[in-house]
């Protein structure tokens, strides 16, 4: 006969060993329960459990189960999503405080747990000893002493104190100091006054001008869907410009406006969620900022500003053009040249049920997921795919009534696989920004614009374009007085 294994607690072991005392007679209960600091009441129902149920009754009842309070692992994951989105660089106990303000609320202590799992954060018992492993110069005090005899001359061991200092704990202070100084080297432009923008070294200022069109993403993700991973990847470049020695990061506010959004391919010019520019406003737009930070003597500029419409890379490409013509400095549009470069990390299965990565789709939507998933709709998983081979076969099912304004099959997002494109990104955006400002001759590497010339929908919505810019010219000649002043 096979005998049964219970898991038994110190505690639950010596109360056991007590009660089978009790059962054979070599105890009372009321000892036993002064031994075991519970009431003789008490002691009675145990060895009643244990009649009725055997040792085993002894072991707690929510053993081996998930606390009745335990958080849902998906607000695990929402909360770690955002954290890592904008206070990856705060300890558990401020980061709590300003998550609770933003409507997630969990204890400093569950979120040091789960910081500490995810590697986000580390005990400080653990970080002393990075420290010492990484910094393998660092000694005790004690080994100061071990020092030649002369050196014991209080004078001489004072000195002596300072120079192992300079040598060792030096390097130290700076490596705590490195992120603060970096941090403090990203300049957000409507904090700054006239003074402290003329203080700025143009030849080591880069500035960042982060945008994001207004476009609907369909039933599932927010029309602001762009301006979160641009927004990102503005920030994450501004914090690894910053850490270069002697460069400045300089941030503008985000640009909301875009050209071609995506239900323009079914030849849907007004649809709920796209507030968009034309294609010439657009233009005018980036070449008037162009005007106004080269006229400022500004050299470096990084247009952030991701969206998949050829006409709207061509038109940012176009300024970008024009700046580095007119003022002779070097204005990039980023993400130009990173979707250029893409790799489809999806599977083939995936591929073939989620179709051309065009909006909203798979990719974009596990992107979205990774960055900013409380702002995903919950019931994604239920949603019905719309997805074709190439941009042709898009079209047609664009141009269907009950297109509900994506593409592919949203069901099949996952956050993990959008944490692993917008990793993509960031490492192609950092080592483009590197070699623009290193002077590599970055102009021969391929553009997104270029490469996706020549779209049916944007040849298509020209002739809207052209009606629309004909409309109000004729308001405006029927209204407006022309003026030549102000």
């Amino acid at each position: 006969m096979e005998t049964e294994r219970i898991a038994l607690s110190q505690q639950e072991r010596d109360r056991l060993r007590v009660l089978h005392q009790v059962q054979q007679k070599q105890l009372t209960q009321i000892v036993a329960a002064q031994r075991l600091k519970v009431t003789d009441r008490q002691v009675r129902r145990m060895l009643q459990r244990i009649r009725q149920r055997g040792d085993s009754s002894l072991v707690h009842g929510l053993r081996s189960r998930p606390s009745n309070r335990k958080l849902a692992v998906r607000l695990e994951q929402k909360i770690l999503a955002r954290l890592q989105q904008r206070y990856a660089d705060f300890g558990p106990t401020l980061a709590a405080e300003h998550l609770a303000q933003e409507g997630f609320p969990v204890s400093r202590e569950t979120l040091r747990k789960w910081m500490t799992k995810a590697a986000l954060w580390r005990p400080r018992s653990q970080r002393v000893k990075a420290v010492h492993v990484s910094m393998s110069g660092i000694l005790p005090v004690s080994r100061l002493y071990q020092r030649s005899r002369r050196s014991l001359h209080p004078l001489r061991l004072h000195f002596g104190i300072i120079s192992s200092m300079r040598k060792h704990l030096l390097p130290l202070l700076f490596c705590f100091c490195a992120p603060l100084v970096a941090r403090a080297q990203v300049r957000e432009f409507v904090s700054l006054n006239t003074r402290q923008i003329g203080t700025l070294d143009r030849s080591k200022t880069v500035v960042i001008v982060p945008g994001g069109i207004l476009e609907e993403h369909g039933p599932y993700l927010p029309a602001g869907s762009d301006d979160i991973f641009n927004q990102r990847l503005a920030d994450d470049l501004a914090t690894f410009i910053a850490s270069q020695p002697g460069w400045t990061a300089l941030m503008l506010p985000s640009v909301p406006l875009g050209a071609g959004a995506a239900n323009e391919m079914g030849a849907k010019y007004s649809f709920p969620g796209s507030a968009t520019v034309l294609p010439n406003t657009l233009r005018s737009i980036f070449m008037d900022l162009a005007d106004q930070l080269g006229g400022q003597r500004f050299r470096w500029i990084l247009i952030v500003h991701g969206h998949g419409d050829p006409v709207h890379n061509q038109i940012l490409d176009q300024a970008s053009d024009y700046f580095h013509g007119i003022y002779g400095g070097e204005m990039v549009h980023v993400f130009g040249y990173v979707w250029a470069a893409n790799k489809d990390f999806r599977t083939p299965e995936e591929q073939k049920k989620d179709g051309q990565p065009e909006h909203a789709t798979m990719t974009e939507t596990s992107v979205i997921l990774a960055l900013k998933p409380e702002w995903v709709a919950s019931d994604y998983k239920t949603a019905k795919p719309y997805a074709g081979p190439n941009v042709e076969e898009l079209e047609k099912i664009a141009k269907g009534n009950d297109w509900p304004g994506y593409f592919g099959d949203p069901a099949l997002a996952n956050a993990s696989l959008g944490m692993k494109i917008y990793q993509q990104w960031l490492a192609q955006a950092k080592d483009l920004v590197t070699q623009v400002l290193t002077g590599k001759d970055y102009r021969k590497l391929p553009r997104y614009g270029d490469l996706t010339s020549g779209d049916p929908a944007d040849i298509a919505a020209a002739k809207e374009n052209a009606r629309l810019e004909a409309q109000h010219a004729a308001w405006l000649q029927k209204h407006v007085q022309t003026t030549t002043s102000h």
